[in-house]
Order: C-alpha cells, then structure tokens, then sequence
C-alpha cells in the first residue's frame, strides 16, 4: 500500500523571513515618512540679563537690556488631548515658580531679594524628543533630514559664568536646538498679557526677540501660532504698530520687520485667558485681515496694499487643536 502523501507545511522553513530591513528601500523610506507628521511646536523664548544696577521696580535697566548673559529656546510638542493654554500655564509655573513654594512662611525675603533670586537661578533646559525617525537609525535620519528636518532654535551663550557656564556646558545647550520642518510644523508662541516677575521671560515680545536671537530660522517660519487675548496677539505681531520698510519694494514691511519673510500661516487661539467669548472665530479672523491691511496702509497706495498677499489667518480655540495636531 502505498504511503499517504505528504501535506506541505503552511510555512516554508527553508524560504528567507521577512524582515523590515530585507524590504524594498522604497517601502522602507515610505514607512519612515508615515511617521513624520505635522506638529505643533510649542517655543517658550527666555533671555537673561546682567544684573548691573538692576532694579525690579523697572525689571531691567537701559544699560543691562542690552548686555545679555544667555538665550535659550525650551519647548515642547502639543500631544492629542492637550489644551495648549493649560500647557503653557503649566511651563510658566516652571519657569517662574510661586514664591510660596520656595520659601516657607516667614522666611520669605523682601520683594527686592525675590526678584533678584528669581532673575539669578539657572533655569533648567526642557525640551521634547524630536521624531523617532531623526534617532532611531542613520538611514531613518537621512529619511527625515531629506523631508526637511533642520534643528533650529539654538541656544547663545555670551556672558555665562560659574554655576550657569558650568550647566551650560555640561548639558551641551550651546548644540541643542529643535528640530523642525518648516514646512509643515507650527510654531506656538504665548502671547498672553501677563506681568513679567523679572527679565527672564519675554511674554509680550516673543516675535522681536527670535528675530534678535534666531534671525535664519524666523526668516523659515511658514505656520505661526500665537496664544492670548485678540489684543495681544496683535500687538505681538505688529510690535505696537511700528511699521518698517527695509527697501522701498519691500511691501509686507510689517511683517518683514519682525523677520518673518517667510509667513504664510497665522493661527490664533483667543481662549487663553478662560474668557467668555462672545466672538464667532470668523469675526475674529476678520478684524486680524482687517488690521493687517490697516498696517500696511501706513506706507502703500491703496493699489499696492491689493496686490500683497496675506498670510492665511485662523482661530482655533482650545481643544479644537486636536482636530489639526
């Protein structure tokens, strides 16, 4: 009798196992595009002054404004479910801690000495892990860096001494940046009218000091985000309504005066504050347009402010950005 015949196994053994690395490098580099997606860029800007003849009445005297020890860009990257006000309450509660919880009660120190310690302790770098794709392997980076990843936002070191040159140069901050594609990533700036406790934080001028400190990479920004109340966020875009022509061609002076060559996107999220709003997002979208071509009306003819293309302008507010990042 003859011997039953053999049923040949599902899975043949002998052949080659399908790896990711034995794919096709098309697939692979498709693959590692999948994971490069847009995102939202929050970008928290901080210089710090020499202390020469400060006073915290003024927060910061003529002669010290100018002689900078040091500028650092913190940020971190909006995650689904995020409300971006409530993350940016969050960091400058870091960056500038409550007095209380420094101090115990009756050991706190005079306004003056309060102000001095908050101006003078080192402030600790935070930033976000770029993409996986940019770490996980030289030919995922390559991927990525051909997509249009540039680390942009480096720190400056110029005046640091003892203890703040020391974490400087023990965490490399002067190699440290973010890491952004300028194509598709937004930067997120909070704008928000709040006091400032010391020199530190530049809430109300975010855009005027990238552009002193980071002039190439705002030159790149094409998508900004600006966090706070109507009023601020124009303000903070237009720098109190100073308008500067570098050339006599140059028709977008307003936004050329703050460097930002390049916009093509202005998103606004008027839900800082936890107000009631009683605007709709279009009527709000219409008096950003309207302002804008009010600005350039300080040097164009009416002919020529046609012929200048705006950036796109949109509000988004609050959980909304989830729909987008």
């Amino acid at each position: 009798m003859a011997p039953p015949p053999t049923t040949k196994p599902a899975f043949d053994s002998d052949r080659k196992k399908t790896t990711f690395h034995s794919l096709p490098y098309e697939l692979r580099e498709l693959i590692w595009l999948a994971t490069l997606t847009p995102r939202l860029i929050y970008l928290h800007p901080h210089k710090r002054h020499i202390l020469t003849d400060y006073d915290p009445a003024v927060r910061c005297t003529p002669e010290s404004r100018h002689r900078v020890l040091s500028v650092r860009f913190n940020h971190s990257v909006h995650i689904p479910g995020e409300i971006p006000a409530t993350k940016f309450k969050a960091y400058s509660s870091f960056a500038i801690p409550d007095p209380n919880k420094i101090w115990e009660e009756g050991q706190k120190p005079s306004q003056e000495e309060q102000a001095k310690f908050m101006v003078m302790r080192p402030l600790k770098y935070e930033n976000a892990k770029p993409p996986p794709a940019l770490y996980v392997c030289s030919e995922s980076r390559e991927v990525a860096i051909r997509k249009g990843y540039v680390l942009a936002f480096k720190g400056s070191d110029r005046h640091l001494e003892g203890e703040d040159k020391e974490y400087w140069e023990r965490n490399f901050l002067g190699d440290k940046g973010v890491w952004v594609d300028f194509e598709r990533d937004m930067i997120m700036l909070d704008v928000s009218l709040e006091p400032d406790p010391h020199p530190r934080c530049e809430s109300l001028r975010p855009l005027r000091l990238l552009k002193s400190y980071a002039r190439r990479d705002t030159k790149r920004v094409k998508r900004l985000a600006l966090g706070g109340h109507i009023g601020t966020a124009l303000k903070a875009m237009k720098g109190k309504r100073i308008v500067t022509m570098s050339s006599a061609i140059d028709r977008q002076g307003w936004l050329r005066s703050l460097g930002l060559k390049s916009l093509e996107e202005v998103w606004v999220d008027d839900d800082f504050k936890g107000r009631i709003l009683m605007r709709s997002p279009e009527e709000v979208e219409k008096r950003i347009v309207n302002d804008m071509k009010s600005g350039m009306s300080y040097h164009f003819t009416d002919q020529a402010a046609l012929d200048v293309v705006l950036p796109k302008v949109k509000v988004v507010r609050g959980a909304q950005w989830d729909q987008y990042f």
